[in-house]
């Protein structure tokens, strides 16, 4: 039975001001086990007609006979495909018997999270009396400190599922067009990619994007020569006290994925919203004075759209220096 928030956790979950899931986990799981029963009946069918075509390299003789098992056994032949359809089929079923796990794995840690701020706040308003509303006035901490707990449970969570998901759709959608399914593989590519992004999405809620006071530094547009203004950038920090995003933790993880590239799990547009938020991100969580070292930036690109607009109405930052050095 599909696990539903208790009545008594309805007002703390207005607390934190967050949704419960939605998500199914029972459907998901009838769902996956169904892609799972399906491949397994493909494997049979795959088997008998295995076994048939095996009857007649086996009883008849001939270069004509010899060929067709060639055929039949080799890497374009239906036998390996007929295999190679049923795998895929069971790796759908298996990822979204994974997730079902997970969502409901989700729900349980995001009824323990309200179940103790319930109960902290239980105890704070029968103490209130004896400690003068001392204890009342620790409520909101509790609250915040609940909210950040179960934002970060959902972001893991989802992010979890996602990539695993993309991982496994990305094995079938191969499997698929190697068995001939090309349409079916296009569709599951493109269910893939968008699996991804969203996992990748809630990784970037969670990166650890943080500078040190004064040491953001920013970049945009192209050096005279045609080089990006990232490597000019790199030169003017020294990656302890200033540095550049890629330079943070999560900036680090997030270039080493090379998203832009063959290869990606997700497309050239995904992969900018996932920079575009994590720039975001970054000069959100930036102090003091920042730099930006600039020349030639395109109207449209992040630092004009995300990063300085981000900066402009973060109360941490005393100063943005824009530099131009090649004016």
């Amino acid at each position: 039975m599909t696990l539903t928030l208790p009545h008594e956790l309805t007002e703390p979950l207005s607390w934190i001001g967050l949704e419960w899931p939605e998500a199914d986990e029972d459907q998901l799981q009838a769902t996956g086990k169904a892609w799972i029963d399906h491949g397994t009946r493909m494997r049979a069918h795959a088997d008998q007609a295995t076994a048939a075509a095996r009857q007649v390299w086996l009883e008849n003789e001939g270069a004509g006979v010899d060929a067709f098992e060639r055929w039949w056994n080799g890497d374009d032949g239906p036998g390996r495909h007929l295999q190679e359809s049923a795998t895929a089929a069971e790796m759908i079923g298996g990822a979204l018997v994974a997730m079902a796990g997970v969502t409901l794995a989700l729900k349980m840690a995001f009824i323990a999270q309200l179940t103790a701020l319930a109960v902290e706040v239980g105890q704070a308003v029968a103490t209130a009396t004896v400690t003068a509303g001392a204890t009342l006035a620790e409520i909101p901490g509790w609250i915040a400190l609940t909210r950040v707990a179960v934002r970060k449970l959902i972001h893991e969570a989802m992010a979890l599922i996602e990539r695993e998901i993309a991982t496994l759709l990305r094995k079938a959608a191969k499997m698929m067009e190697k068995a001939g399914a090309r349409t079916l593989a296009e569709k599951t590519v493109v269910r893939g990619q968008r699996t991804a992004f969203r996992g990748l999405m809630h990784e970037v809620e969670n990166a650890d994007v943080r500078s040190p006071l004064h040491g953001a530094n920013f970049y945009s547009g192209l050096q005279p020569g045609g080089e990006k203004m990232r490597a000019y950038a790199e030169k003017q920090v020294n990656g302890t006290t200033s540095l550049t995003l890629e330079m943070t933790p999560g900036g680090k993880r997030f270039d080493d994925m090379k998203l832009f590239e063959s290869g990606s799990p997700v497309n050239g547009d995904q992969a900018m919203d996932v920079w575009k938020r994590l720039s975001e991100r970054y000069a959100q969580n930036a102090s003091g004075e920042a730099t930006a070292w600039t020349h030639e930036a395109w109207s449209g690109s992040v630092w004009y759209t995300r990063e300085k607009p981000a900066l402009q109405v973060n109360p941490n930052i005393t100063k943005i220096n824009e530099i131009d050095p090649f004016p």
